[in-house]
């Protein structure tokens, strides 16, 4: 599925948030959006998803408009995975990743045998079926971060809107949920996350776009587009540009004296 977003304004009232924003993300492509606390990004994400409509411009999945769509035909195009999430009540992992299934559901029903095939494909899917018999409370920040994305794969669109996975998570559960956001890319899935992290960006991503006084700064390939100037823009703060084995891999070094 492709997600495309045209001229795209939106305002807190008399506080302006969002300013002509315009990209198309075509399907198979994993793309982030970097930008200061703030700035925005969150308030994209939620008008992509339906949950602001109040504003300007146009939001489309598969060239089909979202903004006035109901709750459930929008969960069959898209999918939402917030950085963290926590439950009243301690369901189990199996439990959670069914929920996912539900958003193509009327009324009332106990889950079908093909929801339950749909749960446990979506946990082997991503490595954690060891972990379908666990309570979703009493596993690891990482784990908890695979389920959701599992659970929003049950959902069974191809589009996943992902509000900073690896804002809670320590190093290496960060590359973990980063690997498999970029193997379902690999796999055909169109994927919009975002981040505070620039080499997460330069690892990972196809493209960035950059946000910052509340319009689109910088649109591109992550080895293009973000330099030493695009990172004092966002952030505030001096760093430099490096490049690692052979111009593969770039990371942001702050320079001394800057932070």
């Amino acid at each position: 599925m492709t997600l495309n977003v045209n001229h795209l304004s939106f305002s807190y009232g008399s506080r302006g948030i969002l300013d002509d924003i315009s990209f198309d993300l075509p399907a198979g492509s994993l793309t982030a959006v970097l930008g200061a606390n703030g700035v925005g990004k969150s308030t994209l994400f939620k008008c992509i998803l339906g949950l602001l409509t109040d504003y300007d411009g146009k939001v489309t999945i598969n060239a089909t408009e979202t903004k006035h769509l109901p709750a459930q035909q929008l969960a069959s195009l898209a999918a939402y995975i917030p950085q963290s999430h926590d439950t009243a009540f301690n369901f189990g992992v199996f439990d959670m990743v069914l929920m996912g299934t539900t958003a193509r559901l009327k009324g009332f029903r106990l889950p079908s045998k093909e929801q339950t095939e749909i749960t446990l494909q979506a946990l082997e899917r991503l490595g954690i079926s060891f972990l379908k018999d666990r309570e979703y409370r009493h596993i690891s920040g990482g784990e908890r971060q695979l389920v959701l994305i599992a659970r929003a794969l049950a959902q069974k669109t191809n589009v996943l809107i992902m509000d900073e996975p690896t804002a809670n998570l320590d190093y290496g559960n960060s590359l973990r949920v980063l690997a498999q956001m970029r193997a379902l890319a690999d796999q055909g899935y169109t994927i919009l996350f975002s981040t505070h992290s620039p080499d997460h960006v330069f690892l990972y991503a196809d493209r960035v776009l950059a946000l910052s006084d509340r319009k689109m700064l910088a649109d591109g390939l992550p080895k293009e587009t973000i330099t030493a100037e695009l990172i004092q823009t966002l952030y505030g703060v001096n760093v430099r540009i490096e490049s690692l084995y052979d111009d593969k891999i770039r990371c942001c070094i702050p320079r001394k004296g800057t932070l």
